[in-house]
């Protein structure tokens, strides 16, 4: 889900006053399925059209989300230290993509316990110091890493 790096890029802004200097992408999104997610996914020949037509349906851009918390990681990757920043995320509609996604997968002969819809952690990337983390680096993010809360001011 694409979203509009205007309204993220403040935060980044203000968390680079730290002492370690943040990296950004200049963009936004919330990931949906994983390049690993799709790989299992491929295996059952479920392609990213099929996947695109599914997240149109369910009008992926018209999700609407809460955002949970300010996120962070701080975790040691060969010996250096990885500070990720993300605002955890609560949407049910891109829950409900995943399992329409998953129905497909099942229908298509695909295997269940490969692909499990509800182990989605939601969330937007804000910044980050040498890279991004991921679940392959152990590292997974939702509420477990709630930093702090988020205070947002509506013009």
């Amino acid at each position: 889900m694409e979203l509009d790096y205007q309204y993220v890029y403040p935060v980044a802004k203000a968390l680079n006053t730290t002492e370690a200097p943040l990296l950004t992408r200049g963009e936004s999104h919330i990931t949906v399925i994983t390049p690993p997610e799709f790989s299992i996914l491929a295996t059952a020949n479920v392609t990213i059209d099929e996947i695109n037509e599914i997240a149109l349906k369910y009008r992926i851009q018209k999700t609407k989300f809460d955002m949970v918390c300010l996120g962070k990681e701080s975790v040691a990757v060969e010996d250096e230290l990885y500070i990720v920043y993300q605002i955890i995320v609560d949407a049910p509609n891109l829950e409900a993509i995943r399992e329409a996604i998953f129905k497909l997968y099942v229908s298509k002969g695909g295997n269940s316990a490969l692909f499990d819809p509800h182990a989605f952690w939601p969330h937007i990337t804000v910044a980050f110091t040498v890279g991004d983390l991921f679940e392959a680096d152990g590292v997974y993010k939702g509420w477990n890493v709630c930093h702090s809360p988020l205070h947002i001011k509506f013009w």
